[in-house]
């Protein structure tokens, strides 16, 4: 297997799966249930790759406490373009309710920046 890193340079969001009615549901793409480390990702990278924040994204996401790499096993809404990347905050993490992660998702906002993904071939 050969590794092909990719370097793009996205809008950088956050969604909080199962908060509410438009943030995503039980169960991400590659079939396992949202955790910390994931990432929704366009359809052009495939589930599985390693995903990694660069610059200066990186350095406020973990200002903000924020995963600034892990791996993609979720995939953006067909609504959005193929140039954005999702931060998962998921249910169970820290014990922090729905309007806790909704907060920290608006908190975060939307960014742009750099993103390497590593991936198999």
């Amino acid at each position: 297997m050969a590794l092909v890193i990719v370097t793009l340079t996205l809008s950088i969001s956050a969604y909080t799966p199962g908060a509410n009615r438009i943030s995503g549901g039980d169960i991400m793409a590659n079939g396992a249930a949202p955790h910390w480390g994931a990432f929704a990702c366009p359809a052009s990278i495939q589930l599985g790759a390693r995903v990694e924040l660069l610059g200066d994204v990186a350095e406020r996401a973990a200002s903000m406490g924020l995963p600034t790499s892990g791996i993609c096993a979720d995939r953006m809404h067909r609504a959005y373009s193929a140039r954005h990347l999702d931060i998962c905050i998921p249910q169970d993490h820290d014990g922090l309710n729905n309007a806790q992660r909704l907060m920290w998702a608006y908190q975060w906002g939307r960014r742009r920046g750099s993103v390497r993904f590593t991936i198999q071939r």
